[in-house]
């Protein structure tokens, strides 16, 4: 399945089912990188293929000023898409009741609490991110890592055992 044809899926799975004709969804972006406007493109592609007739609006946080006035349009909008971090937490700060699905962020902590909000996150399994880093980096058997101790001895122990399998030793 394609990032769109998903993105979609969870945007009208999101409380108050599918959007009827009309409607406004506004897309809310961190960045204006090609990343960015790849995940847009594949979004517009889905409505237009799932016959979706919503008014899109994009809004762009990447300039240095961009801040609560940009995300005006929000208020009206039937629902949210945001692409990253920065555009996730300030619309879930600022509309915590308008339906939102984030995208392009890297784990569901930014969407915590957040009873109007679900997302798609771009957090990779740890065996997969130390697979990554032995193929890149065939030659070097020491990975630092830095960590917050109060919640992280778990992880940083099946971090250390995936390490191992791997041949690899954490610092």
């Amino acid at each position: 399945m394609r990032v769109g044809s998903l993105l979609l899926i969870l945007l009208l799975a999101v409380p108050s089912a599918a959007l009827p004709a009309g409607d406004r969804i506004v897309v809310v972006m961190s960045h204006d990188g090609v990343p960015y406007q790849q995940a847009l493109a594949g979004f517009r592609e889905q409505l237009a293929r799932q016959g979706v007739r919503a008014q899109v609006d994009v809004l762009d946080m990447s300039a240095d000023t961009a801040g609560p006035s940009t995300l005006s349009k929000v208020s009206s909008a039937s629902a949210v898409l945001t692409l990253g971090t920065r555009a996730t937490r300030e619309t879930i700060r600022l509309y915590p009741t308008t339906r939102l699905i984030a995208t392009m962020i890297l784990d569901a902590s930014d969407i915590a609490g957040a009873a109007n909000a679900g997302a798609v996150v771009l957090e990779f399994p740890l065996a997969t991110q130390l697979q990554w880093l032995h193929k890149v980096l065939p030659r070097h058997k020491t990975v630092g890592v830095l960590f917050g101790a109060e919640k992280s001895h778990a992880r940083i122990e099946e971090t250390q055992r995936l390490a191992a399998k791997l041949g690899l030793r954490l610092h």
